[in-house]
């Protein structure tokens, strides 16, 4: 693209854009615990209390022993057999001064895990390691469950000279995602959908594109041409904007002569909402539209409410509005859309009535400003017979 602002290269930009369009877009939609947000530094806490509640068999889940099995898997735990019923799951628990992030203890077994998944490896696994043989058990297991690789050459070697084991969450996912099917008869449907959440949330976590390859590239190879592009649409929107502030100036001054409450938000809506205050407040709104050569190619007028709940008696009104409309200017262009009242926002009870487009064709501009006014004059009569 050209940098000159008077050289802008119209068929790079089209280029481009239709490349854009021949990309796949695929977003990732949020998961229900990256929608939570929860604070980093209590996240790992947050992940301990959920792996809690599934590596308990008897949890309400319904999943029994699956992660459980998983773990003895991974682990190579191959000679031990225990029930459900003794198995005993436990976070934060003391060993000395510090605490151990997760516990599973069973008959002839005990597991302890050091969940990692942003701090740095700081704990002290010597005394970790002394609490979980306190439990004189037959098979004793110490775990750091990371998210990541564990890269650092010291703290690899304290996890080597304390005898943990280093398990990665894909490791222990990929395990569950295989043993599933067998647990699933019994299963509770919802902790299920849980689970599957839980783990693609961290899954997504280990990803380091933000966004597809494909995209990346394409951002990347055209970023300078992009923030060129941008900079002459934000250009576009200005002088645009201006152009519709300017006539809605002129238009104003002879609104005002109607009722002087007339005004104009932003510069670029023309409102009036202020006939009768013991009554819903129901009023007019309209702007320019710009369309594929003009700035000031259509001009919409909207009867429109403002503070209406649904408990607000106005269906009279809003049944009255439209019937009127319809007999007093059944031939203005636009009057096609007036079948239903509009939700301005989803879920909101306020709404909006197309009442009229006026066209313009480049022409006689002097002509369709005439029209603009005598058209939102004769509204502004409308509502004010109807709401007094």
């Amino acid at each position: 693209m050209a940098n000159n602002n008077n050289n802008f290269d119209i068929s790079k930009a089209t280029e481009i854009l239709y490349e854009f369009e021949k990309i796949p877009k695929k977003f990732p939609e949020p998961t229900f615990l990256e929608i939570t947000r929860y604070p980093s530094r209590r996240f790992e806490e947050i992940i301990s209390r959920i792996l809690k509640f599934y590596l308990n068999p008897n949890e309400e889940h319904k999943l029994h022993s699956l992660f459980i099995d998983s773990l003895f898997e991974i682990l190579e735990i191959n000679n031990i057999e225990y029930k459900n019923s003794e198995i005993d799951v436990k976070t934060e628990v003391h060993a000395g001064t510090k605490r151990i992030d997760i516990v599973i203890k069973g008959e002839d077994f005990v597991i302890g895990i050091e969940n990692k998944i942003y701090a740095k490896l700081y704990n002290q696994l010597d005394i970790y390691n002394e609490k979980l043989k306190s439990y004189n058990k037959g098979e004793t297991k110490a775990v750091i469950l990371s998210l990541k690789k564990i890269s650092d050459k010291n703290e690899q070697k304290k996890i080597r000279k304390n005898n943990f084991n280093t398990i990665l969450y894909v490791e222990l996912f990929e395990i569950l995602k295989e043993k599933i099917g067998q647990y699933l008869a019994n299963a509770n449907q919802k902790y299920v959908t849980f689970l599957f959440d839980f783990i693609q949330t961290l899954e997504n976590m280990t990803k380091q594109n933000i966004m597809e390859p494909e995209i990346m590239k394409f951002f990347y190879k055209n970023e300078n041409s992009i923030l060129e592009l941008i900079s002459h649409y934000n250009k576009f929107k200005v002088k645009v904007a201006d152009e519709q502030k300017r006539k809605i100036e002129e238009i104003l001054p002879e609104l005002k002569k109607t009722n002087d409450k007339w005004f104009a938000h932003k510069g670029l809506t023309l409102i009036f909402n202020s006939f009768n205050d013991n009554k819903p407040k129901i009023g007019i709104e309209a702007w320019f539209k710009k369309t594929e050569n003009n700035p000031l190619g259509k001009f919409e007028i909207n009867i429109r409410t403002w503070g209406i709940t649904y408990k607000t008696n106005w269906g009279k009104y809003r049944n009255t509005i439209r019937f009127k409309i319809k007999e007093i200017d059944g031939n203005c262009k636009g009057n096609n859309k007036l079948m239903e009242w509009k939700e301005i926002k989803k879920g909101d009870a306020n709404r909006r009535l197309l009442v009229c487009s006026i066209f313009n064709d480049h022409s006689n501009y002097d002509a369709i400003q005439k029209q603009i006014i005598i058209k939102l004059k004769k509204y502004y009569y409308l509502l004010d017979e109807i709401m007094k």
